[in-house]
């Protein structure tokens, strides 16, 4: 998603975390601590994320997500799917969503 792409879905707010909250540079470790304080769920394209970084003890869940680029236009056929895994995903957990064109 763009810096500046903040869209509205039923009961849910859809921002770009590191550049929006300035947090550009921050490494993943510094991230998931500030992101801890903010976030219920963390929605990110870093598919090694769960491998790199201890996730028990995060207070939040983790959607990873596969589209072709970062660009608002791919997540929009996922949105009904992301919304699904949103509540679904309790903290410490972690869900895969695939765009349909990704393998």
């Amino acid at each position: 998603m763009s810096a500046s792409t903040h869209e509205r879905v039923p009961h849910f707010r859809i921002t770009t975390s590191k550049p929006c909250s300035k947090w550009g540079g921050v490494t993943n470790g510094s991230l998931i601590a500030l992101a801890q304080k903010i976030f219920e769920v963390f929605v990110t394209l870093d598919r090694n994320l769960e491998y790199q970084q201890n996730l028990k003890a995060v207070g939040f869940g983790v959607i990873v997500v596969k589209v072709p680029d970062n660009k608002i236009r791919s997540y929009r056929p996922l949105f009904s799917e992301l919304l699904r895994a949103a509540e679904a995903v309790r903290p410490s957990g972690v869900i895969h969503i695939a765009h349909s064109k990704q393998n």
